[in-house]
C-alpha cells in the first residue's frame, strides 16, 4: 500500500528529493511512513500530526504500528 498526503504547493515547487525530506509530505508503504514518522520525531520534535479526514483509514496501519499493535 503506498500513501501520499501533502500540499498541492509543495508538490509542484520542490524537487523530489526535497519533497522526500520534507515534514509535511508523507509517501510510502506503511513501512516507510512508520520509519520516516520515527526520524522525524527524532530530527524535529515533531509527535503530533493532523490526517485529513480521507485518508483516516489508510493512515489507520501506521498508528497501530507506532502505537506497538
Amino acid at each position: 500500500m503506498k500513501m501520499f498526503m501533502g500540499c498541492a504547493e509543495c508538490r509542484t515547487q520542490l524537487s523530489p528529493e526535497e519533497i522526500l525530506q520534507s515534514p509535511f509530505v508523507l509517501i510510502g508503504t506503511v513501512d516507510q511512513l512508520v520509519e520516516d514518522l520515527q526520524v522525524r520525531r527524532e530530527r524535529w520534535g515533531i509527535s503530533y500530526y493532523v490526517i485529513f479526514e480521507p485518508y483516516v483509514d489508510a493512515f489507520a496501519p501506521v498508528v497501530a504500528r507506532l502505537a506497538g499493535r
